[in-house]
């Protein structure tokens, strides 16, 4: 397919702002500005924008010409525009838009999974994907075989693959895919195991009504467990709405509300998810608050925090001795196993830590920045992606993933001016958590289930998550890439709205 290297929309047509708003007795303002397509009315040639400066995202309702010829616009599409605003109406006419992002580039996907299959095509890491004709499928890892089309594939096994995004119907066309088995591994089952007991006994508890009502005042780390009836029904039914049949079988999700009102969220390898009361004070509908759901499910499908553990695994390989590993807990706060502070001795011996200081310099930077930080920029993108595919499959309106973002911009600004202000916090680092006393849990707390790093952890943190602005820029790319076609719009929903 021929590439696209640029894709120009220009609409140049000049019309008088007075013929359109002739009975408004307003003076039009010119304005020359960056903004995002949220929504597009062919039949009135009317287009919702949200225009973007360093402080603010503003939607307004822009006049298109009509003669303009909008069918090449999606939303989701970064545009600039040239036009007049009229104050009093609160309306733009828009003289000249154009969008000059080159969309059309090749994709690389390195350990994605197969999400869904349908028919000729499947959703993989959040991209929808084609075979190109001849294409062969090379099994590995476990597949000692070849394959000749997508959906004789299994669902949730492992892929990666190099292919081509095609601007026309929003498919990456691929001829060099590679599949393996979906196998947990020693760092997956580890994973999973911290906080078994206490999801196992929430995960039974929140199917019944009665069973959940005893645990409500339980402390969260210094938060408790919300004994608002109908909010944690309501939130554990949009996040089990969001998770694939063949995942729930896997990982068995739960969520649960607590009584925080800092804006997070997060899930564990195991699916024990825990969503702030503070998470909506910026969450406007339903289909938001599954947007930040489904991006925590998809770090939990994705085994992000397995790879987590497997980084802290072989950091501790790579060191002279245990003991000197060990001591990586007194830097970044982390439980490794083996250590004095760690429930999970080696080989029953526990190792004593000292000399916390002089081992500092020992370390790798790399080694401290992957402890201090949470999922990586690559795993963040892709959390996002999923997130977004979850959101769809469910029903839910793709464009509402990008507002949470807006919402929370427009309070805060750009990620500077609140400790707590992403979704994805230490949570869901597996090498931070400790594992909780669970005895006595129903007339006692949960102890320590969300142990957190704020400070230096948060300044890593800010290196792999996308700023605000940037997050919410990224999420509308994504929705014009794969899911803007008219069909799924008018076929989705915002769902409750929240007062």
């Amino acid at each position: 397919m021929k590439n696209i290297t640029i894709m120009l929309i220009f609409i140049s047509v000049l019309i008088h702002a007075k013929t359109i708003f002739s009975q408004s007795g307003d003076i039009g303002i010119d304005f020359k500005k960056k903004g995002y397509l949220r929504d597009i009315n062919y039949k009135t040639n009317k287009v919702l924008i949200d225009f973007v400066d360093d402080k603010h995202i503003v939607t307004e309702i822009s006049q298109m010409p009509q003669n303009a010829g909008i069918t090449n616009l999606r939303p989701g599409m970064e545009v600039y525009a040239e036009g007049e605003y009229f104050r009093k109406t609160k309306q733009s006419l828009i003289k000249k838009i154009s969008a000059n992002k080159d969309y059309s580039n090749k994709v690389k996907i390195k350990k994605g999974r197969i999400d869904g299959i349908e028919n000729d095509y499947a959703f993989i890491d959040g991209f929808k994907v084609r075979l190109k004709n001849g294409t062969i499928i090379k099994g590995t890892n476990g597949y000692d075989k070849q394959f000749h089309a997508l959906n004789e594939l299994l669902l949730g096994d492992l892929v990666e693959l190099k292919g081509q995004y095609n601007t026309d119907d929003g498919f990456v066309y691929t001829n060099s895919l590679s599949v393996e088995p979906d196998i947990d591994t020693d760092d997956d089952l580890e994973a999973k195991s911290y906080l078994m007991k206490v999801h196992d006994l929430l995960y039974e508890a929140w199917k019944h009504k009665a069973r959940r009502k005893k645990y409500y005042g339980c402390q969260f780390d210094g938060n408790i467990i919300s004994d608002n009836d109908a909010l944690q029904e309501y939130v554990n039914k949009v996040g089990l709405k969001l998770i694939p049949e063949h995942i729930k079988s896997k990982i068995p999700f739960v969520f649960i509300v607590i009584n925080d009102d800092s804006f997070n969220a997060g899930c564990y390898p195991n699916g024990l998810s825990v969503v702030n009361t503070g998470l909506f004070k910026y969450v406007k509908n339903e289909a938001q608050l599954a947007a930040v759901l489904g991006h925590e499910i998809a770090h939990a499908v994705y085994e992000h925090g397995a790879r987590r553990n497997s980084d802290v695994r072989n950091a501790l390989k790579k060191k002279e001795s245990l003991n000197k590993a060990n001591n990586i807990y007194d830097i970044v706060g982390n439980v490794i196993p083996g250590s004095s502070n760690s429930q999970y001795p080696v080989n029953n011996v526990r190792i004593e830590s000292g000399t916390t200081k002089r081992l500092l310099k020992d370390l790798p930077a790399s080694i401290i920045s992957k402890q201090l930080s949470n999922y990586s920029v690559e795993e963040e993108s892709q959390a996002d992606r999923v997130g977004l595919y979850l959101l769809v499959r469910a029903g839910y309106d793709p464009r509402e993933a990008s507002l949470v973002w807006k919402n929370v911009f427009n309070k805060y600004g750009n990620g500077k001016a609140k400790t707590d202000s992403y979704v994805d916090n230490t949570i869901n680092d597996i090498s931070d958590i400790r594992n909780p006393n669970t005895s006595g849990i129903i007339n006692a707390s949960i102890n320590s289930i969300l142990a957190t790093k704020a400070g230096n952890n948060l300044k890593q943190a800010r290196q792999t998550h996308p700023y605000n602005v940037k997050r919410y820029e990224d999420l509308l790319d994504k929705t014009y890439l794969f899911w803007s076609s008219e069909s799924i719009l008018k076929n989705s929903t915002r769902g409750l709205i929240f007062k």
